[in-house]
């Protein structure tokens, strides 16, 4: 597989120890609910200020003073908190689904003329389609590591992990129910944002969790496509 990638550095979020998060990072927030179940809105405040950073022909004047690089992480969580009252409702513990995520992002796009729209995406061969075209186009891919299902209660996870400087991978972490940020797809090794850090997982991996553990319908994209002019 090509190698698809963001054109420009993906965002780099100041926190309060002096260190770069690689994008946004719910667990620096104040707010309990969003520690618990913010990666939503974490997800499309990120896609949000790249693509008023750096997407030509964007310009949502309510980013303007904030779609810098080192935006403080206060900065940050008071955007989200902002954005989460007005346009990306929480339901606590569940957090949000990709249905009402683009209906968010999709108010915004009109209310700003951005000639963008989002829909979750359905099935499993147009998720890796559709990821592979945005990335292409520049825009970040908001992807689900969906619970498991239909067995909630289990536990199984996907793992995430740390490539070192010579390229081998180190478990780090392993996450469900979770909303991450896909900045690259290199082969089998995806480069993925979640909380504030760069971790990568592979293809194979998630395609045997969602196939064994969850489903394509909550383990899928948020497809975001460019709109005809005058359907803005």
């Amino acid at each position: 597989m090509e190698r698809r990638a963001l054109k420009n550095p993906y965002l780099l979020i100041l926190r309060s120890n002096g260190l770069s998060a690689y994008g946004g990072d719910q667990g620096a927030s104040d707010d309990k609910v969003m520690q618990r179940c913010g990666c939503g809105v974490v997800g499309c405040v990120d896609l949000l200020l790249y693509l008023q950073r750096w997407k030509e022909g964007i310009d949502m004047p309510f980013l303007r003073e904030v779609a810098r690089d080192r935006l403080p992480m206060e900065e940050y969580q008071r955007l989200a908190q902002e954005l989460r009252k007005k346009y990306f409702f929480l339901v606590y513990p569940f957090g949000k689904d990709g249905v009402t995520m683009a209906l968010g992002l999709n108010r915004i796009f009109r209310k700003n003329g951005v000639p963008l729209r989002a829909r979750w995406n359905l099935g499993k061969r147009s998720l890796w389609s559709n990821l592979e075209r945005m990335l292409g186009e520049d825009i970040p891919v908001i992807l689900s590591i969906g619970p498991n299902f239909p067995l909630f209660w289990q536990k199984h996870r996907l793992n995430l992990y740390y490539q070192d400087a010579s390229g081998a991978l180190h478990p780090a972490a392993a996450t469900n129910s979770h909303f991450l940020m896909v900045t690259a797809i290199d082969g089998d090794r995806l480069t993925v944002s979640s909380w504030g850090v760069k971790y990568v997982i592979l293809r194979q991996e998630y395609c045997d969790f969602v196939s064994r553990h969850s489903c394509w319908l909550f383990s899928n994209i948020l497809s975001v496509r460019k709109v005809q002019k005058g359907k803005v």
